[in-house]
């Protein structure tokens, strides 16, 4: 989560107040090991292969405040996902990994399907196989070995060519794969115990709240029925529900954050996540809550974007508050919604599961390569001047095929 626009003075305040709690800004910039992502699903969507979670915190928890990767040719990024359908996108990563499970002497063996050198940006390149099984107790060993690689191979000299994309094209995904074989054996690392999922998030919460209304009459709403339908999911836990909030471009006020927090602590064990689309996820909210969850998500307009949807526009925050942008994202982001949120095109049954997403410029903070329609911001000339404009794509996805 990024607080844009605050003053240079204030920063030290705002950093002690986030350190209480167990919040950091670091490493979410810079040449270094960035904040490890996993599905925000994981632990409770039926489909999925086992709970990533543990592995995405025990990784996060190994490289966060190491000095020996603060210093690398360019940012490395990471991402777990717990079945194929592979929602956190781990074939865009440096360092991907995709839950897998292997019959070995009778029993069940946990491991991961690794993927490695993928990203956007001007020039995207899809990560590719590295192993197509990594034991799960072997995998942070294995991604130590592949930022390893990187930092010795990485271009210092080019930052545009600097990610680790650049060192498999020069290299190729056999050398590469030999490489971080040979950092293993060098390294002989034992097999990790990882940590366990953060109680908070992992257990069944205590139903303690409920709306002064009558659910019988809340449940018997059209938009309350819409809401059921786009917004909440079945988890793998009998009776519990995960309940997705999007965030309208990625903003969220403070008062509205205060509300989504307190609904937390009274429904959702007092755990919230957040997802790639720019939303946020209660999880483990009991049936018999959601109509008082409902009630109070819409006296805050936080109910009526149908999540992943085609008003679910996701922008990067373009020139409104990046020097690198070309085009106001969020300004041509917001236009969409407005025209996009009609029932018309959300309950439309080809139209309203389209994903649009918006760049200020090529670099595709916005991700607008892996959407149905994406735009990014460009310059072109006319007559001698120089307009912003965006250039259009089509049809991207990521799917159970691949991306």
């Amino acid at each position: 989560m990024q607080l844009p626009w605050l003053k240079l003075e204030e920063a030290t305040d705002i950093l002690w107040k986030l350190a209480e709690v167990g919040l950091t800004t670091l490493q979410t910039g810079g040449n270094s090991v960035r904040t490890v992502n996993a599905c925000p699903l994981a632990g409770v969507c039926p489909k999925e292969t086992f709970d990533v979670t543990p592995y995405a915190m025990a990784l996060d928890s190994r490289f966060l405040g190491d000095d020996s990767v603060m210093h690398l040719p360019r940012k490395f990024k990471s991402a777990f996902s717990g079945c194929s359908a592979d929602c956190n996108y781990s074939r865009i990563q440096d360092f991907g990994a995709i839950a897998q499970v292997r019959q070995e002497n009778g029993a069940l063996r946990r491991g991961f399907q690794v993927f490695v050198g993928g990203g956007l940006g001007v020039f995207p390149r899809l990560a590719e196989p590295l192993e197509e099984f990594v034991p799960a107790e072997e995998i942070l060993a294995t991604c130590e070995a592949v930022i390893r690689v990187f930092d010795r191979l990485g271009n210092r000299q080019d930052k545009q060519k600097a990610r680790l994309k650049f060192v498999l094209q020069r290299l190729g995904i056999e050398e590469i794969r030999r490489l971080v074989r040979e950092e293993l054996e060098a390294m002989h690392s034992p097999q990790e115990e990882l940590p366990s999922v953060a109680p908070t998030d992992g257990a069944t919460p205590p139903s303690t709240a409920r709306s002064g209304a009558d659910p019988s009459t809340v449940e018997g709403q059209p938009d309350y029925q819409r809401w059921r339908r786009w917004n909440v999911h079945d988890q793998s836990q009998e009776g519990l529900h995960t309940v997705i909030i999007p965030l309208r471009l990625g903003d969220i006020t403070a008062s509205q954050m205060e509300l989504v927090a307190d609904l937390a602590d009274r429904h959702a064990g007092g755990a919230l996540r957040s997802s790639l689309q720019q939303d946020l996820v209660l999880r483990h909210v009991p049936q018999a809550d959601l109509p008082a969850v409902y009630e109070t998500l819409s006296s805050s307009d936080l109910t009526g974007i149908r999540a992943s949807g085609i008003a679910d526009v996701t922008s990067c925050p373009g020139t409104t508050a990046c020097s690198l942008a070309i085009t106001t994202s969020k300004g041509l982001a917001n236009q969409l919604v407005q025209m996009l949120e009609k029932p018309d095109y959300q309950d439309d049954e080809a139209l309203g599961s389209l994903r649009i997403k918006v760049s200020g410029c090529p670099d595709a903070c916005g991700q607008h390569y892996l959407a149905d329609i994406g735009l990014f911001g460009c310059a072109v000339h006319v007559s001698g001047r120089l307009y912003p404009a965006y250039q259009l794509l089509l049809g991207g996805a990521v799917t159970e095929e691949g991306t």
